[in-house]
């Protein structure tokens, strides 16, 4: 760990700083990154960053975003949490992507005080037992990895807000959050609007079942009843996405799934989500609905499971419960297993790819 203090030190001194680690020959990747960005941002001659997509549904494409940009996404952050000069801030994502840079930008702007750690499934093992947060962004398996591993179970109680991005929370995390004393907020963002554009709080009294927009975000349906959003301090055109939504209000929205992830099996669509949402309570092991291509019904769902092959006993457990929960358009075809999950940087399961390194399937009838 080590710490970058914009409250007490210049733009100039932590430059400096910066090139000193810069000029190291042993500096991991993940310091580097840190290091890099943080003598570019503070360098006022520089007025846009080039930045890597996530690659959760294809290969990741750099993106230029201009200094403005970054300075307004930050701005609504540090207004929204209420971040005051000298707060204890946590960098534990990745600095060579959206969520890490910007949690530099916010640190810079408002002249908080920034703990960096290594990039870890589980970054509390980076962290002293006794030691603080006013604000820390986390993915959220990060956030489950600490709380499920006893060692560092109590250094996630040290934190005051936690700031989760980069993934979907699923219901087991969700229902181990509410125990936590910290305010816990999920992100609604990407890389082409500088991090998130709305947000919903997951605990506590204010805690709601939707996103609600940031000032000055539009938003709208297409035709495929995804997401658009008109964010003229981010960009002149209106910004499509992939994701299935809701819209309650001219600034609420509830998150369905990704349009990727839609199967249309025999005329019958299926939104994958959905149906995960109905077992993450009873497997214990990670998983995920998809569809594949069938001469029959044009795609047919199947389930993909992290782990081993099952023995019988096993799949008779599975199928059972598989009959119970589900409805016989969800009921999968087949369950492929998959020894290890591909995932992005900030540890989104790439489908596609996880499925390209299957070593076994078993028909579900």
């Amino acid at each position: 760990m080590f710490n970058i203090s914009f409250s007490s030190l210049t733009a100039s001194e932590i430059r400096e700083a910066a090139n000193q680690k810069l000029a190291l020959n042993n500096l991991s990747d993940w310091e580097r990154d840190i290091w890099t960005f943080t003598e570019a941002f503070l360098n006022k001659k520089n007025n846009t960053f080039s930045v890597l997509t996530s690659g959760s549904t294809g290969k990741p494409k750099l993106i230029k975003l201009s200094r403005k940009q970054l300075e307004v996404s930050a701005a609504a952050t540090i207004n929204f949490f209420n971040l005051q000069k000298r707060n204890s801030t946590l960098l534990a994502i990745p600095a060579s992507k959206i969520g890490g840079k910007m949690m530099i930008v916010r640190s810079a702007l408002a002249q908080l005080n920034l703990s960096c750690v290594p990039l870890s499934a589980n970054p509390f093992n980076g962290i002293k037992l006794n030691e603080k947060f006013d604000f820390a962004p986390l993915t959220p398996m990060q956030l489950f990895n600490g709380m499920s591993d006893v060692s560092t179970s109590k250094k996630v109680e040290n934190l005051n807000t936690i700031l989760l991005g980069g993934g979907e929370v699923s219901n087991l995390l969700f229902s181990k959050v509410q125990l936590l004393k910290a305010s816990v907020f999920h992100s609604y963002g990407m890389t082409e609007t500088a991090s998130h554009i709305a947000l919903r709080r997951l605990n506590g009294k204010n805690a709601q079942p939707y996103f609600e927009t940031l000032s000055n975000i539009s938003i709208a349906l297409d035709e495929r009843n995804c997401l658009q959003i008109e964010a003229p301090q981010f960009s002149k055109e209106v910004i499509a996405t992939n994701d299935i939504v809701k819209i309650l209000s001219p600034n609420q929205f509830e998150w369905i799934g990704r349009f990727d992830n839609t199967i249309n099996s025999g005329g019958v669509k299926i939104q994958s989500e959905a149906v995960e949402a109905k077992l993450f309570n009873f497997l214990k092991f990670r998983f995920f609905i998809a569809g594949i291509k069938d001469e029959a019904l044009g795609e047919k769902v199947i389930i993909a499971a992290e782990r081993s092959p099952m023995n019988k006993s096993e799949l008779s457990k599975f199928k059972a419960l598989l009959e119970q929960k589900l409805s016989k358009y969800e009921y999968p075809k087949q369950v492929v297993f998959i020894h290890k999950f591909r995932e992005t940087d900030t540890g989104k399961v790439q489908r596609s790819e996880s499925l390209l390194h299957t070593v076994a399937k078993l028909d579900l009838k």
